[in-house]
């Protein structure tokens, strides 16, 4: 992978590939577009990626991703299980063993974007390849613009916004998909918020660009905010978290899937302070 060449201010692309040599080729040609690429080799990585490694925008997954068994559809499961678990983030299937006949038109439809990788020409890639991009920053625009909208005219909700960076979390030994990350200038932070109850530290990952600041909560993609600073951006997190909060506690209708995961996190952080005697 080209190290130097890896975005600062790309979308993130995860890409789902059992063969090594295309995996590397995959991440070269989305890295070339301006991405940032995190590669695995199975539809249970996948999984894991999809909660440790920060906003993903798309998934790109290899159909047959188990060659040695005959008709193999991990991608096609993959698919099933982001649509359920993961519904805002757009996922592509290729393959170089089906054709779409070979999908059910169920099949077919939890993909966003599907292209045949092993009847297209070159050319025909590519734009798949730019259909891919154009998905994928599409979706971050979509996640931002969320994020600001649900803060757009909101007053300061936590009471105090003092906190405390204690230190990275970055891992001494890093894996392929953590030196991606932090090539493209992500890094992991213990931060500790004063206006919980509990005062435990959050994990958030945060990317420091020219213009602004991204912050996000580990697995947590709803939870993400920019701003031009990383204080003020971890002090809108405070806001986004208690806006979330108050959204999800009075919600009339049974919770379930991402948005139950999302409350069970948020009640265990105790974001309103207990009174004081």
């Amino acid at each position: 992978m080209h190290g130097s060449l890896i975005a600062e201010d790309g979308p993130v692309v995860l890409i789902v590939e059992d063969e090594a040599e295309q995996r590397v080729d995959r991440a070269n040609q989305l890295l070339d577009r301006g991405c940032v690429p995190v590669a695995v080799e199975s539809a249970d990585a996948a999984a894991r990626e999809l909660t440790a490694s920060p906003g993903i925008d798309l998934v790109l997954t290899d159909i047959h991703l188990v060659p040695k068994k005959r008709g193999d559809k991990s991608g096609v499961a993959l698919a099933r299980f982001v649509k359920a678990d993961h519904p805002r983030i757009p996922i592509v299937g290729y393959s170089a063993y089906f054709s779409p006949g070979d999908l059910s038109e169920e099949e077919l439809s939890l993909f966003d974007y599907q292209y045949v990788k092993g009847q297209s020409s070159i050319d025909e890639i590519e734009v798949s390849l730019d259909a891919c991009v154009r998905l994928a920053s599409q979706a971050r625009k979509q996640r931002l613009s969320e994020g600001k909208s649900r803060l757009t005219g909101q007053a300061a909700i936590s009471p105090e916004f003092v906190l405390e960076v204690l230190r990275s979390a970055n891992p001494g030994q890093e894996d392929d998909v953590e030196k991606s990350l932090h090539e493209a200038g992500f890094q992991l932070k213990l931060v500790k918020f004063l206006s919980t109850a509990t005062g435990d530290p959050l994990i958030v990952w945060v990317r420091d660009k020219d213009r602004y600041v991204d912050v996000e909560v580990y697995g947590q993609s709803d939870l993400y905010v920019t701003a031009e600073t990383e204080t003020e951006a971890l002090e809108h997190l405070i806001d986004l978290m208690h806006l979330y909060w108050r959204e999800l506690s009075e919600a009339e209708d049974p919770l379930g899937g991402p948005a139950q995961r999302l409350y069970d996190f948020l009640a265990r952080m105790q974001l309103d302070r207990p009174e004081s005697d």
